[in-house]
């Protein structure tokens, strides 16, 4: 792959996205630094497994219950399940998120979409809030004896509801942005596969965390 491009700072992943993505299309397919990326971006579905166990969430299966239960407890199986799960959802995330992505352009209006830039927007995207959890487990790492404890912390609790339901509300509006400013649009259409649909799905979410909590 021989795509010169003026690369951003991750720093600019937060807080100009638009910018970053512009200049940062594409990278090198290098593999540690793709395996790397992939970490990172499958983070927050790692701790969201463990958050589900947590609030006694039906839906893992009777192998990560197991694993989840174990986890909880230990910080060398947490970090573990998360280096090991992380590979598996960033995969995931590469392949089904770059793949949605592509389809709600389709949708939205833009036939001509790249799959590549799809997937390597879903992979960003993703970051925005999985850097931001991957901190906050190394500072509970260093404060709490495992996750359980920390978790059970109100503090620690408010704190993860915030950085995970808020970066939810913030990769809405920037997964909207990206896709009306980098591609070609019907700007009623891509409301509703940008906008409506994912917030239909969030309410989903914060219900069924709702549910978890006071059952």
């Amino acid at each position: 792959m021989s795509e010169n491009v003026k690369r951003s700072t991750w720093i600019e992943l937060f807080f100009n996205p638009l910018v970053f993505i512009k200049n940062n299309w594409i990278i090198k397919f290098d593999r540690i630094l793709i395996i790397f990326i992939l970490i990172f971006a499958g983070t927050s579905s790692s701790f969201d497994n463990i958050i589900r166990k947590l609030v006694d969430f039906n839906v893992l299966t009777s192998i990560e219950t197991e694993i989840a239960d174990r986890a909880l407890f230990s910080w060398w199986i947490y970090w573990l399940y998360i280096i090991c799960n992380s590979i598996i959802s960033g995969i995931t995330i590469w392949f089904i998120g770059g793949w949605w992505f592509n389809i709600r352009l389709k949708f939205s209006g833009d036939n001509n979409c790249d799959i590549k830039k799809c997937r390597f927007i879903s992979i960003y995207m993703n970051m925005i809030k999985s850097i931001p959890l991957f901190s906050l487990i190394l500072i509970l790492n260093l404060f709490f004896p495992n996750i359980y404890i920390a978790y059970s912390n109100i503090c620690i609790k408010s704190l993860y509801t915030f950085i995970f339901y808020g970066m939810m509300i913030v990769l809405i509006y920037f997964e909207y942005s990206v896709a009306v400013e980098r591609f070609s649009v019907d700007k009623k259409k891509v409301k509703i596969w940008f906008i409506y649909i994912p917030s239909v799905f969030f309410f989903i979410t914060i219900s069924l965390l709702i549910y978890g909590i006071v059952k």
